[in-house]
């Protein structure tokens, strides 16, 4: 399951520099080869490396864009990511494939509600003889 080769994959990964703000006076901007894969945004010192410096699971993230700046936050994530993409367009595409990454378990609530509405359409015919009275 976790080959790596799941048809879903291209509607959510990505590969890129942003830099990531990080460090523990200030919080300078480094640079860092950023992959999204599986639901997981995990970052790099350089492309190629093979040992991450990081890793979030973006399942249920918070994901919000301010120009060039990314912030995300989530239930999964221990502390809060700033990142800066190059430019407002580059910062929009990984905001599209971060939030495609995010929305798996979101998307997997939608349906819950989706059948209360259901319960109330077996109300309706009760109250149809009602309106039938009505237009009489």
């Amino acid at each position: 399951r976790n080959s790596g080769k799941n048809p879903p994959l291209p509607m959510s990964s990505k590969k890129g520099w942003l830099k990531k703000k990080g460090g523990a006076f200030g919080g300078s901007l480094q640079p860092r080869w950023f992959t999204l894969e599986n639901g997981h945004l995990t970052y790099f010192k350089k492309e190629g490396d093979n040992q991450p410096q990081g890793s979030l699971d973006m399942r249920n993230a918070n994901i919000v864009l301010k120009g060039k700046d990314l912030t995300i936050k989530g239930p999964e994530i221990k502390k809060k990511y700033e990142l800066v993409a190059d430019t407002e367009g580059d910062a929009g595409d990984w905001l599209a494939a971060l939030e495609a990454a995010a929305a798996p378990k979101s998307a997997a609530a939608k349906p819950k509600p989706a059948a209360e509405p259901a319960a109330e359409k077996k109300k309706e015919p009760a109250a149809a003889p009602t309106t039938t009275t009505t237009t009489t």
